[in-house]
Order: structure tokens, then C-alpha cells, then sequence
């Protein structure tokens, strides 16, 4: 007998019923989520996806984006639908291409629940399978503000320092992208306040802005990867990336890479993203099949 899965939406959230409220620390017990979904990525998904990051629609003719996946690792948390966090890694593995019009079933687990320097962190991992195969795997880690209490017990992490590249390593980007605050409400989805999209509470914070969302750094060097390593990239390729700086709206991100290595028939980059003055906002590594 089989299960029907609920549905979720692939580029969006999913729909807001009432007023739900935030994934919060203590909503995230180790091992698998208890429900699994499934998503299909349409035309309009690839449509608005290559509209946000400024990608070539052409492109995907017979697959969608490699890194349109970004909500289904958000909606896994449903019912709940917000995460009362910051947004500190990504990683991904590319495993095939991703398909059009085909269902896509996600499931998860979180991994695991660390401290560093007073904060909590969680990260948990979805999978996307399509008639069985495993299509993508893709983890998250936020940061939560935790109680002591909450903290007790578990294991003190520090931060993994992405390798340096030499003046020799050779050089492939950059890719820009401008985000405005129609960009990030865009993404967002229509009538989402949130600190992605409301600039009044941003401004009464002393900001200069919203601050603008990680997944743009994300996809954009998950572009670049294509664009220098082809289907090498696309299908099986690894991304791991920490967000280390803000961005706020209205500023630009340029994505760099650099390779350091070709052994064993893959290429290990060093993958970055600055804003404007140079400043390093996301740093890590990258590769993909030679």
C-alpha cells in the first residue's frame, strides 16, 4: 500500500495558515523529521528561480537548476515554517540532475546539536529522491540563541577554517548579483514580513537594511561551479559554504573561485563571495568530477 505524501511547494514556502509560529531550539530532537513530502519542480519554478539569480532559463530545457532545491531543506520543518536562527553553513552534494515535472521525494534528519561559544547549533539534512534515486543531498546548520540549560551536556565545536589559495591557484568567476530589496522580497514570497523583507523594523534597529538571505550567496556559486565544471558540477559535485559577514540589502555580492587541487579525477576549489570593499562574507570549498 502506498503513502500519500503531503505536498510542498519547490520555490516557495509553504502556505501560511493562521499564524504559525517559529522552529525554535527545542523543536529539533537528533534522527529522522517525522514526515517526508514531495515537490515538483515546474516551469514557473524554473522560471522564477532563474529570474532571482539572474540565470539562463535556456539552460534547463530537460532538468531544472542544480541548486533550485534550497526550500525543500526549509519546508522539511513543516507545519512549522520560519527558523528562529541565523544561518551559519551549507552543504550540498549533487548527485543527478534534478527533474521537471517529475515527482520529488524529500525526506530528513537532523545530524546534530553542538554549542560554540555560547551559541547552539543544529544542522540537519534532507534528501531528494526521484522514482528512488537519490538526486541531491543537502545540509543546513543554524544558530540558535540557547538557554545554559539547553546547552548542557553537549559537544564544544569550533569553526573549520576553509583552505587559503596560493597566488598560483587558478582563478575562475567572478559572478555578481545586486540585491535589492525587490530581489529579497521576491524571494521571499508575496506578504512575508520577516527580517529578510520588513525595512521599518530594520531601520529601528539601527541597520542599514534587511539582511539579505544566504541562499543568494549559495546559488550564485553553485552558477559559477557550473559554469567553469559543466555537468562535472551538476552531477556530482560538493559545495560546503559558511557565512561569516552580513549582507545587507541593497548591497552586491561577487562569487570567486580558485582551484587547489586535481587529484583522483576531481577538482577541489576554494569558493568565496565579497561585497562591496572586498569584505569576505562566505567562504569554503567546492568541487566537482574532472
Amino acid at each position: 500500500m502506498t503513502t500519500q505524501l503531503a505536498t510542498i511547494p519547490a520555490t516557495h514556502k509553504i502556505p501560511k495558515i493562521g499564524t504559525p509560529r517559529s522552529a525554535g531550539w527545542d523543536d529539533f530532537a537528533l534522527g529522522a523529521f517525522p514526515r517526508s513530502f514531495e515537490l515538483t519542480v515546474t516551469s514557473d519554478d524554473v522560471e522564477r528561480w532563474c529570474r532571482l539569480y539572474e540565470d539562463d532559463p535556456a539552460l534547463y530545457s530537460e532538468h531544472a537548476p542544480h541548486y533550485i532545491l534550497y526550500y525543500a531543506g526549509q519546508s522539511i520543518v513543516a507545519p512549522l515554517r520560519d527558523i528562529s536562527a541565523g544561518f551559519a553553513r551549507f552543504r550540498c552534494e549533487f548527485l543527478a540532475p534534478v527533474p521537471r515535472e517529475r515527482p520529488l521525494e524529500i525526506s530528513g534528519q537532523v545530524l546534530s546539536k553542538y554549542r560554540r561559544r555560547g551559541r547552539g547549533y543544529i544542522e540537519w539534512q534532507i534528501e531528494a529522491r526521484a522514482d528512488g534515486e537519490l538526486v541531491q543531498r543537502n545540509a543546513r546548520t543554524w544558530y540558535f540563541q540557547a538557554t545554559e540549560e539547553q546547552l548542557e551536556g553537549l559537544e564544544e565545536r569550533s569553526r573549520e577554517i576553509p583552505p587559503a589559495a596560493d597566488g598560483s591557484a587558478e582563478r575562475f568567476g567572478p559572478l555578481s548579483l545586486h540585491l535589492m530589496q525587490e530581489r529579497m522580497n521576491d524571494f521571499e514570497g508575496p506578504g512575508e514580513h520577516n527580517g529578510h523583507t520588513d525595512v521599518a523594523a530594520a531601520r529601528e534597529r539601527g541597520q542599514p537594511g534587511p539582511v539579505a538571505q544566504g541562499a543568494f550567496a549559495m546559488g550564485l556559486i553553485s552558477r559559477m561551479m557550473r559554469d567553469r565544471f559543466g555537468g562535472g558540477f551538476v552531477s556530482g559535485g560538493e559545495l560546503d559554504i559558511h557565512f561569516t559577514r552580513t549582507v545587507w540589502s541593497n548591497e552586491s555580492i561577487d562569487v570567486h573561485g580558485a582551484i587547489l587541487d586535481r587529484s583522483g579525477g576531481r577538482a577541489l576549489c576554494r569558493v568565496w563571495a565579497e561585497k562591496e570593499g572586498g569584505e569576505e562574507v562566505v567562504a569554503g570549498t567546492a568541487s566537482a568530477l574532472l
